[in-house]
């Protein structure tokens, strides 16, 4: 629910503040989001991609409106935390 919902929570909440302020909206979300990843499981990949594509819908909503909405999407960062096959998914990216 985090990864989804608390964009949209937020971005409702503060629509006029952001407006006033001609503000942005900066959600990240991930590569696992438009890949298959090892790490990322049934729950986490299709959130990531659902607040890629809620991104897309703010920044439409927003626009007008003089707000700005973007993601980021980090790739991936050499950590103890990484799975195995990591060393080819990254050979894979762009």
């Amino acid at each position: 629910h985090v990864n989804f919902f608390a964009s949209v929570v937020l971005a409702r909440g503060l629509q006029d503040e952001l407006s006033a302020g001609r503000g942005s909206v900066v959600n990240v979300t991930s590569i696992a989001g438009s890949r298959v990843h090892p790490f990322a499981g049934a729950a986490y990949a299709p959130s990531k991609a659902a607040l890629a594509a809620l991104t897309r819908e703010m920044a439409h909503d927003f626009g007008p409106l003089g707000v700005r909405v973007n993601a980021i999407a980090p790739g991936e960062v050499d950590t103890a935390i990484l799975s195995e096959g990591t060393d080819k998914i990254v050979q894979t990216i762009p």
